[in-house]
């Protein structure tokens, strides 16, 4: 058996942020605010930063991750996406959440390999605010992965 920690960062286009919170993304507006000279909607970002990971190698063939994110706004939403998503109007906080995954990988053969996935998420502050709920999220998945 052999345990790796790592962290890393990544930075992501906020409708991929707001998808993974199972939000509605807002219209992007393509124009800059007049009043702020904000970047446009469609260029603002939100960060995941740091990503810490637990990698436990339980055999040759196993191998189980447990991921810890934190996701933060850039900046938060300009006078234009307010507009364009009324929601928007009420986030005043930079923080989305917290989100916590395992993930288990299971390499059959050479050819197969199964991954699971339960992950569960805790909404920040902005979060409430855009979606004026907070309720944690907890999703599963598995996938099967056939390689030629």
């Amino acid at each position: 058996m052999r345990v790796v920690t790592s962290s890393a960062s990544l930075r992501v286009a906020p409708a991929l942020v707001v998808l993974l919170w199972g939000l509605a993304a807002p219209a992007a507006a393509q124009e800059t605010a007049p009043e702020t000279g904000a970047a446009p909607v469609a260029e603002q970002t939100a960060s995941i930063q740091p990503i810490p990971r637990l990698r436990v190698e339980a055999s040759e063939s196993i191998t189980v991750n447990l991921l810890y994110y934190h996701l933060r706004l850039d900046e938060r939403p300009t006078a234009i996406a307010s507009r364009t998503e009324p929601r928007l109007a009420a986030v005043r906080s930079k923080h989305l959440g917290d989100e916590i995954d395992l993930v288990v990988d299971w390499a059959v053969r050479d050819w197969l390999s199964v991954s699971a996935v339960t992950a569960v998420a805790f909404p920040g502050d902005a979060a409430k605010e855009f979606a004026g709920d907070d309720a944690d999220w907890v999703s599963a998945m598995l996938l099967v992965v056939l390689h030629f």
